[in-house]
């Protein structure tokens, strides 16, 4: 559902990057084969590589690439887990704008048992230019982007308790608190799933 949520109000076309395993699961065979995804076999890695180079020359011809940096769904809600700084190779070689998304609530389609209708929220949170990240290690860029996306639930569950890893993260979230988050991530809306 996460991809489909992101798709749907990028207002663009984004290409995905999602792990093999996914095309065994039914329903998502089918949207991954529509979207035209970039299925990597994590267990191969010249075949890794060769999805990155490709996603590389794509993102320098100008198209838009979704990547779960996580690497896997995540088990505890809304609580994502450590992002892998491989997810943003692409982007440091290819030199362009990383748009950080959060996703709220998106767990709850798989997680819940509940088949009733459902609202998530998906954030699309100001770019980090190249400018911004060409000396980072892509662990570090990775760091920065998993607290930016996990602003909107942290602000409100644990205040006072992020720990930044770095005084322009420090610098991103104090904009946004001063700007109250709604006026500096673009709410794009909420799918009902």
């Amino acid at each position: 559902p996460e991809v489909l949520d992101c798709g749907k109000y990028a207002g663009m076309t984004t290409l995905v990057v999602a792990k093999k395993e996914l095309t065994d699961i039914p329903f998502l065979k089918q949207v991954f084969a529509c979207m035209k995804a970039f299925m990597i076999d994590r267990e191969d890695v010249k075949q890794s590589m060769q999805v990155i180079l490709q996603v590389i020359k794509e993102v320098k011809e100008g198209r838009n690439y979704l990547i779960f940096a996580e690497g896997t769904r995540s088990k505890d809600g809304n609580h994502p887990q450590e992002f892998k700084g491989g997810s943003f190779k692409a982007a440091t070689k290819s030199k362009c704008p990383i748009v950080p998304v959060a996703l709220i609530d998106s767990f709850k389609a798989f997680d819940t048992g509940s088949v009733k209708k459902l609202t998530v929220q998906v954030h699309f949170l100001e770019p980090i230019y190249y400018e911004e990240y060409k000396d980072m290690k892509t662990t570090e860029i990775a760091s920065e982007v998993k607290i930016l996306t996990i602003y909107p639930l942290h602000i409100f569950e644990y205040p006072g308790h992020l720990s930044l890893s770095s005084s322009r993260t420090f610098f991103r979230l104090k904009k946004a608190v001063s700007e109250n988050f709604s006026n500096t991530a673009q709410t794009v809306g909420s799918a009902n799933l």
